[in-house]
């Protein structure tokens, strides 16, 4: 788990597990929902792509925009932005790939814990451009 905040107003981690393990759910009931000839759409047997037909990548509330990156692994990148912001998408690609570079690759780091990693905070700093 990983978790920055760049809002002047101080956000407990309470808030921020609740929010991401509610989005958690909805995914994954609107994945089991949607019929399977539908979610997954016959591929060759080189094609390799992402299938996103039954994810949820974006929610739009009146506050804040969500951006959800669904990574084959099952990672998933939740991003919450003002609703001015409109390149979520490409922040979360940028973020994954950042994220592959310096976490997984760190030997000190174990998964499902806490990212502590300063290169990857640096990193994620400068996608943001709050450097």
């Amino acid at each position: 788990m990983y978790s920055k905040n760049f809002l002047s107003k101080a956000v407990k981690v309470d808030e921020i597990v609740t929010l991401c393990s509610t989005f958690y759910a909805i995914d994954a009931l609107a994945t089991s929902i949607v019929p399977s000839q539908i979610a997954r759409p016959k591929l060759s047997e080189y094609e390799y792509r992402q299938d996103q037909t039954n994810q949820i990548n974006r929610m739009h509330t009146d506050s804040f925009i969500l951006y959800c990156f669904h990574a084959f692994t099952g990672l998933k990148i939740i991003l919450i932005c003002n609703k001015t912001n409109k390149d979520g998408v490409n922040c979360l690609k940028n973020i994954y790939e950042v994220y592959a570079d310096f976490v997984q690759k760190d030997p000190a780091y174990t998964l499902n814990q806490p990212i502590k990693n300063k290169k990857f905070d640096y990193e994620i700093l400068r996608i943001l451009g709050e450097l």
